[in-house]
């Protein structure tokens, strides 16, 4: 009995006494973790120690902290995709924080950069998310002759659909856009994870897809303010509503602290076949543009950024036309030299003194917080050709029909419309039209010769064709606040946003 007594005894002194050297041989690593070569924060980079299952990720301001290791020499796993992996050797002492700040330099990836869309969970690389995301880097989209972002996506991202639609009304200032062969609200829109205000056109062609819809106009965006696009491919109802039936499109902007670029960017369709009165500019040919813009990085505090991003342009319209058959007849038939060549133009519209205005910006308070803000202001002008006002046809204008049925000019009679009976006092005749063209010729010349006869053909003998245009404002403000607190992430934000267009013909 007295041996198990001392036996027990001495197990219990012994646990005892190491007990507190276990747990006093335990350390905890800290650091910072950013860009190699701009000193950025990284945010979400996984921090880990394979042997012991150990790890974490960075917090907003890119610090990061693992506790309860076991003294020795581990070593430690710094990755985030798009980045170059990292591994060190890390000796950590019992009781002690030992400190590790590592730079991760960007490899030439296709796929780069945490994708945000797609999942709550963070992080999630590409290669593990369950839908289909595509991630498209700043160079792939700079590296383009195109200015236009919408045009610059649709080259790298053949789900995303977008073009150019010669005379539609003000889809012409803001081109929808399709995901997947959906509406353009069917597709939802974030700008650094936040909600993109929708356009004021709510487009209508008459038929097609996009009739009714009204969605964010991407367009609006320089591509030199981007860090990357992103791109989920897949029904995302379920979690982000029912405007994300399509998918959803996430531009993140710049978060550079420092450096900057300038960029200057013209080119035009050379020789090609337009018509004179679009053969403009320096170069032959037509659809002659100049775009110039610059991005600049700055510190914001300690950890901080203010990015800003500025875009001027101008591009002249294109005329890809051939001459209408109504035209031809009235040249060739009725022998109106007064009809332009083109009559109507398809083409792309002329853009005036654009300017892009972006800004990104991002305060750190500590290790775990901080206070985040974007926003733009965007003005242009842009005009486009509109149909051809036929000088025979054009109901209302220059055209009516008489009590038979049959095509006449509209003609008016100035002497009744001074007594105000409407008795024919000027005695005008009644002109046919057969054909698109003047069937009684002496009854046309009457009306030609006689000043008390008028016919809106004395002001455009050769027909209109109205010229439609507008000016774009558009302009937005997002802030908010972020952060984590263990295995806790809370974020508080609020948006505003504007569009206008003030259409003119």
């Amino acid at each position: 009995m007295d041996l198990m007594r001392r036996t027990l005894f001495s197990v219990a002194a012994l646990l005892a006494l190491t007990l507190p050297v276990t747990l006093s041989a335990q350390g905890t690593l800290q650091g910072r973790v950013t860009v190699a070569g701009t000193g950025a924060a990284l945010a979400s980079a996984n921090v880990s120690i394979p042997s012991l299952n150990l790890g974490g990720t960075t917090a907003p301001t890119g610090s990061y902290s693992v506790g309860d290791i076991p003294a020795g020499t581990h070593e430690v796993v710094i990755s985030l995709i798009g980045y170059q992996e990292e591994r060190r050797q890390v000796s950590i002492s019992g009781g002690e924080i030992t400190r590790l700040d590592i730079s991760l330099t960007e490899t030439a990836l296709l796929f780069e950069g945490l994708v945000v869309v797609g999942t709550r969970a963070q992080p999630r690389t590409v290669t593990a998310s369950p839908v289909p995301v595509d991630v498209i880097p700043t160079r792939e989209i700079v590296n383009q002759g195109a200015t236009d972002l919408a045009d610059l996506v649709r080259n790298v991202n053949p789900s995303f659909n977008v073009n150019i639609q010669p005379i539609s009304d003000a889809a012409t200032f803001a081109r929808p856009a399709n995901l997947r062969g959906l509406a353009p609200d069917h597709t939802l829109v974030l700008v650094n994870g936040k909600r993109r205000h929708r356009t004021a056109v709510i487009t209508w062609y008459g038929n097609g897809l996009a009739d009714g819809s009204q969605g964010p106009d991407i367009a609006l965006i320089p591509g030199l303010a981007l860090r990357q696009a992103e791109m989920l491919r897949d029904g995302a109802s379920a979690q982000y509503g029912s405007d994300a039936i399509a998918g959803v499109m996430n531009y993140v902007l710049r978060n550079d602290r420092s450096g900057g670029m300038i960029e200057y960017k013209t080119g035009a369709n050379l020789f090609g076949d337009t018509s004179d009165r679009l053969d403009r500019g320096f170069f032959p040919g037509d659809g002659e543009m100049h775009t110039i813009s610059g991005n600049i990085g700055l510190p914001l505090g300690a950890t901080g950024f203010l990015n800003l991003t500025g875009e001027y342009g101008n591009a002249f319209p294109t005329d890809r036309s051939v001459q209408r058959n109504d035209a031809l007849a009235l040249i060739n038939r009725q022998g109106n030299t007064a009809v332009r060549q083109p009559a109507q133009i398809w083409g792309s519209p002329e853009v005036s003194d654009e300017i892009k205005l972006w800004a990104n910006a991002g305060f750190n308070f500590d290790d775990f917080t901080q206070l985040y803000a974007h926003g733009n202001y965007v003005t242009k002008q842009v005009e486009g050709g509109f149909y051809f006002r036929n000088p025979n046809t054009r109901s209302g204008v220059f055209g009516t029909s008489n009590a038979d049925g049959q095509s006449i000019l509209l003609v008016g009679d100035m002497l009744d419309a001074q007594d105000g009976v409407l008795d024919g006092s000027a005695g005008c005749p009644e002109v046919r039209v057969e054909g698109g063209v003047v069937a009684d010729q002496e009854a046309w010349n009457q009306v030609l010769n006689d000043p008390n006869c008028f016919t809106f053909q004395k002001i455009f003998p050769g027909g209109f064709t109205p010229q439609f245009g507008a000016y774009v404002l558009d302009a937005s403000a997002v802030g908010g606040l972020k952060g984590t607190r263990g295995d806790l992430s809370w974020d508080a934000s609020a948006a505003w946003g504007k569009s206008n267009m003030d259409f003119y013909m």
